[in-house]
Parts: structure tokens; sequence; C-alpha cells
């Protein structure tokens, strides 16, 4: 078993990457087995990938930097997404 857990905070560095690259076989089979058991860490991975989804499109919008009322905006819509 020495290998296949993961802490979270690695959990976190590979969720991360997950959202940026394609994650390796080893790196796959470990986020998953750490998800499995994990809660916080699959709400992590679930608002990450809220997130990253809203400032692709957000960034595909505009062509100037997110304002605050922007940043207001998003933040409802996680938590929003957090309590459905």
């Amino acid at each position: 078993m020495k290998g296949l857990m993961i802490s979270c905070k690695k959990a976190g560095e590979l969720i991360e990457k997950k959202n940026a690259e394609k994650l390796s076989l080893p790196e796959s089979f470990q986020l998953r087995l750490h998800s499995a058991m994990c809660d916080i860490c699959r709400l992590y991975e679930k608002q990450s990938k809220l997130i990253n989804n809203l400032l692709k499109k957000g960034l595909k919008e505009k062509s100037e930097p997110f304002s605050d009322t922007d940043v207001q905006r998003i933040k409802k819509k996680i938590l929003n997404q957090n309590n459905s």
C-alpha cells in the first residue's frame, strides 16, 4: 500500500496539475484512490474544476482583466454550486 496512498496536499497538487495537463497513469490512480476516501478533496476537486471552467469562459468573453464585480459574480456562482 506504500506509495499508493497520498496526502491531501499531494492530492491538491494533482488536482491542479490535472486542470493544466494530463496526469500519468500512476498519478491518476493515486488521485482516484485518495478521492474515493476523502470527502474534502472530492469537494476541492469539484470547486477547482468549476473555478477553472468559469475562468476559461470569462477569459474567452473578456479582453481586459476581471473587475471586482466579475470576481463577486464568480464567487456567488461557486457558492450556489456548492449549495445545490
